[in-house]
């Protein structure tokens, strides 16, 4: 998903924005931090306050009326979120948790407003944003319709390992994460990392986990996707 070479990733909205754009989306809103495992944003709440990434990592988790937690997206650094209450005022439509220590800028609503009507470069570029948001979302959506359990804790394993080539040292996570991102139980993840360790496709060196064979992985993933 991501952009052109040499073009911002359409996550990283921060990056769109020129200088005198971005200082006055700084200077609208009021910085906060989060402790890790914080909420951010409340799935409900009835805030409408745009909400900028400075620093750390966040997560947006859906509650489903099951009672049931599924992770829908990964904020980075430079990616906005809250922007559809913002703009329709309507309650939030997930919860949004720290994943690390994080900063966070709030942008009133009115100010965001504004700067939609003032500035046409920050229109195309919170579109652009957007776009992305949803284009993220139907993919994951789409996976949880298509794909069973143990794919999808595939395809998590390969959006933690990113695009690097060669063994790759993965982020150090709990099965129960990985089990949230791919929306499965605990149990589940373990014995698919048991499975795949077994045939080679990751190892341990300690207690970190590497993915060794990266096109097998991919192979897995492209043969359940049909």
């Amino acid at each position: 998903m991501g952009g052109t070479v040499g073009s911002p990733h359409p996550a990283d909205f921060a990056a769109r924005l020129d200088p005198e754009t971005l200082s006055a989306l700084m200077a609208a809103g009021h910085k906060r931090r989060f402790k890790t495992g914080q909420q951010i944003l409340a799935q409900g709440d009835e805030t409408t306050d745009a909400a900028l990434l400075l620093e750390g990592r966040a997560r947006v988790v859906f509650q489903a009326t099951s009672g049931r937690s599924v992770q829908f997206l990964i904020i980075e650094p430079g990616s906005s979120f809250g922007e559809w209450s913002a703009i329709d005022h309507a309650p939030r439509a997930a919860d949004v948790i720290a994943e690390s220590a994080c900063t966070v800028l709030f942008v009133p609503s009115s100010a965001l407003h504004d700067l939609i009507v003032r500035k046409s470069a920050f229109a195309q570029a919170l579109i652009m944003h957007l776009v992305w948001q949803l284009r993220a979302l139907n993919q994951r959506a789409a996976e949880f319709r298509s794909l069973p359990a143990n794919s999808r804790i595939d395809v998590e394993l390969l959006r933690l390992a990113g695009p690097e080539g060669g063994d790759t040292i993965l982020p150090k996570v709990t099965h129960a994460e990985i089990a949230l991102r791919a929306s499965t139980t605990r149990e589940a993840v373990t014995r698919r990392l048991k499975e795949q360790e077994d045939v080679g496709i990751i190892g341990k060196r300690g207690r970190t986990m590497i993915l060794l064979d990266r096109s097998a992985l991919v192979r897995l993933v492209e043969h359940a996707r049909g």
